[in-house]
């Protein structure tokens, strides 16, 4: 929202992915009666937000990035419901695979923690793409393969970042389940 005369919503970086390959798009609002509703809900949004800054950050980078795409995708997952059976999310076999496809082509070398957390939030926005425009719609249908895609790019980027970081998935995960069930208890 720049003023109460023009407003933008949507996705579009100005890059070539953006433009040419996604074809994603802003709507442009220019002296509508909408942009009142518009700025309303994203002042109401604002003031429930916290800045974050270096100073009120208690985690690490890495951490905080794993954490946050563990939080996106706890919803499509049953991590929580596997976990708690004490079934495994992904088999150990299945992590070495991963890790062997990396190493067999020598990518190790340029997976850096930041560059793979990048990786991670651009798969998972590609995720995101699937359900854009879908209205009311939570699950657009014909859309399982794409979700199924994308989603193992999500997991398999989160796996080679955690094995760069020295990170125990295992771990990682129960230890941020017990750290929301604190922060919030069944009632």
């Amino acid at each position: 929202i720049r003023d109460d005369i023009v407003c933008t919503i949507g996705t579009v970086n100005l890059d070539y992915r953006s433009l040419f390959l996604h074809f994603e798009n802003n709507s442009v609002f220019y002296k509508s009666k909408i942009l009142n509703d518009l700025k309303a809900d994203y002042l109401s949004t604002q003031e429930k937000c916290t800045e974050r800054t270096v100073d009120n950050m208690k985690y690490s980078f890495v951490k905080f990035m794993i954490e946050g795409v563990l939080r996106i995708f706890a919803p499509l997952c049953s991590i929580m419901a596997d976990l708690l059976k004490g079934e495994m999310m992904i088999k150990e076999e299945t992590v070495k695979e991963v890790l062997k496809f990396r190493d067999d082509r020598n990518w190790k070398q340029f997976h850096n923690p930041k560059d793979m957390a990048i990786s991670i939030s651009l798969e998972a926005n590609e995720l995101l793409e699937i359900f854009q425009w879908s209205g009311s719609d939570t699950y657009p249908e014909g859309c399982d393969e794409k979700i199924e895609e994308e989603l193992a790019d999500v997991l398999i980027y989160a796996l080679m970042m955690a094995d760069r970081c020295n990170l125990d998935t295992d771990e990682i995960i129960l230890k941020k389940l017990k750290r929301n069930a604190r922060k919030y208890p069944l009632k």
